[in-house]
């Protein structure tokens, strides 16, 4: 089994969620499930051009970092997403808790 993620995973793991990630880049529930799977114009776990511009504007927003925004196109390993994951994670809780 291979550790790669695709895009669509990197984003799920990296947002927190496939519900959270939906709802970032305004879609439907469950819209994200069709991504999984290829279509006429990209491969399985490609995003859309449209989401791709959404995702990118919130990586942006949440100061995620260029390089680390190359992996929501291009996909990545989890070895490699894993401190990102975490980063994002802590950032929100931060924010959580000071609002509260």
């Amino acid at each position: 089994m291979s550790c790669y993620l695709t895009p669509l995973d990197v984003c799920i793991e990296i947002f927190g969620g496939r519900s959270e990630f939906e709802c970032i880049v305004g879609s439907k529930p469950k819209s994200s499930y069709a991504w999984s799977r290829a279509a006429k114009y990209r491969e399985a776990g490609d995003l859309p051009a449209y989401i791709q511009r959404r995702v990118m504007r919130h990586a942006r927003k949440i100061k995620l970092g260029e390089f680390q925004a190359l992996w929501l196109i291009e996909g990545s390993s989890r070895k490699i997403i894993e401190p990102a994951v975490m980063a994002v994670r802590d950032q929100a809780k931060r924010q959580r808790l000071a609002a509260e």
